[in-house]
């Protein structure tokens, strides 16, 4: 009997022991890290808790890049980084600069929300902003270089909403609160200091959000954002946003090119850098002429065209991210090998003639030259200059016509027409299909 009553201790023992220690596991489970700039913290929330969701509509992400960018503008006008022709003003240089910065905190405190400026003074705004200073003077436009990394939203009432900002101003770090009122189409901002202080992060729970779910009112400042998030409003905040990257940020805009076309196309970021310096003067004044929206299961890709006949094509990862390609023929587009492996010899053939013109209409010489066959570039043209001067003599700024193809054994032989208004210049193209959609060629030279 008593040896009974001690095996029933122990058992009882030993599940209380097993059922702290699960209390433990399931405890230590809910613990996640947390990190955010150079500071961890640690939070104790379930993913089913978190508040924050990755934006995924285009009308939100664009608006709040609206957003980003108004505080930018009044940013530089506090920090003397927007020039003033002082001498049409007939007013002295500090007389511009108090005017300047006072406007600017005037818009700024107009876009800051009520709860956080009840603990910011104009000389603490000024302070923060002069982070990102980088001239000062109001005698130089100065370019600020926003990068948004990331874009989470979390839900506080049935029109009201928070989006947290992870960015970088000029590569220096800049995360934002954006309260959105969709009701009063108005808006209010937290400043990165804010979200420090109170620990906001993308894993956060909603019961530690401490922002006011009242309705925004209106101001000077903090309304007039309209994006509605249709396919051309995305064309044209994918075309701009690189645009500007590539004239005042060439590095980034390197960065943002499909890794596979830069390796193929430039090599190197200083080709790249000389393309842009090169095509300068045209990238300040492109703008988009017509689009293609193409859907394939990578997803979307937005193919521009400027009026030069340039292209942009923005295959998209996620909404607000992308990489570019800025040809047709240097890398394989999706629905281009999707095209090519469903068609005829034939037709393969004509893909690849097309491909050839793309290139010379763009200027690129040495792809259609590595594509010569060997023995046809030693006879003809033993360098690459040798071949762009009969180029731009016979083929550049002139439109194709397809004729009659045949085929001799592993050669297609293609009748083309060039025309340049009224006159016409027949030509022969001799082509070999290789692997993939790989070719090489010759052509009557006359």
């Amino acid at each position: 009997m008593e040896k009974s009553k001690r095996i029933l201790i122990v058992l009882i023992i030993l599940l209380i022991v097993m059922a702290v220690m699960v209390a433990i596991l399931i405890n230590t489970n809910k613990k996640q890290e947390v990190s955010h700039g150079n500071n961890t913290y640690t939070s104790i929330v379930n993913e089913q808790d978190e508040a924050f969701e990755k934006v995924n509509d285009y009308k939100t992400y664009f608006t709040v890049k609206e957003i980003v960018e108004n505080y930018i503008t009044y940013m530089k006008q506090i920090n003397g980084d927007e020039y003033v022709d002082a001498s049409s003003l007939q007013t002295t240089t500090t007389q511009i600069a108090t005017v300047m910065q006072e406007d600017g905190i005037e818009a700024l405190k107009g876009i800051l929300d009520e709860g956080y400026l009840k603990d910011e003074t104009d000389n603490s705004l000024i302070k923060m902003q002069d982070n990102y200073k980088q001239d000062g003077t109001y005698t130089k436009q100065v370019n600020y270089n926003l990068n948004i990394d990331n874009m989470y939203q979390c839900g506080l009432a049935s029109n009201i909403s928070i989006v947290l900002v992870e960015a970088k101003l000029n590569n220096a770090e800049l995360n934002l609160l954006v309260k959105l009122d969709s009701t009063n189409n108005t808006y209010s901002l937290f400043l990165n200091d804010y979200i420090t202080k109170n620990n906001y992060t993308k894993h956060m729970s909603i019961k530690s959000i401490n922002i006011s779910k009242n309705k925004i009112q209106k101001n000077n400042y903090n309304n007039d954002v309209k994006v509605e998030g249709t396919e051309k409003d995305v064309v044209i905040q994918y075309f701009s946003d690189y645009r500007m990257k590539m004239l005042n940020d060439t590095k980034i805009a390197y960065q943002k090119l499909d890794s596979e076309y830069a390796e193929k196309k430039f090599g190197q970021y200083s080709n790249f850098e000389s393309y842009v310096n090169n095509n300068k003067n045209n990238i300040i004044v492109a703008s988009i002429d017509k689009y293609q929206v193409v859907e394939n299961k990578n997803g979307k890709e937005y193919v521009c065209v400027d009026e030069n006949g340039k292209y942009y094509i923005f295959m998209e990862e996620e909404v607000g991210k992308y990489s570019v390609v800025l040809d047709t023929y240097t890398i394989d587009l999706p629905e281009f090998i999707e095209k090519y492996n469903s068609a005829n010899e034939k037709t393969k053939v004509g893909l690849n003639i097309q491909k050839v013109f793309d290139a010379i209409n763009n200027e690129d010489y040495e792809y259609v030259y590595n594509k010569l066959d060997n023995t046809f570039k030693q006879t003809n043209f033993k360098t690459v200059q040798e071949f762009k001067n009969y180029v731009i003599k016979n083929f550049s700024g002139k439109q194709l016509k397809y004729g009659e193809c045949q085929q001799q054994g592993s050669l297609y032989i293609f009748d083309i027409t060039i025309t340049e208004g009224t006159k016409q210049t027949n030509k022969r193209v001799i082509m070999q299909l290789k692997d993939g959609t790989d070719f090489v060629m010759s052509f009557n030279v006359n």
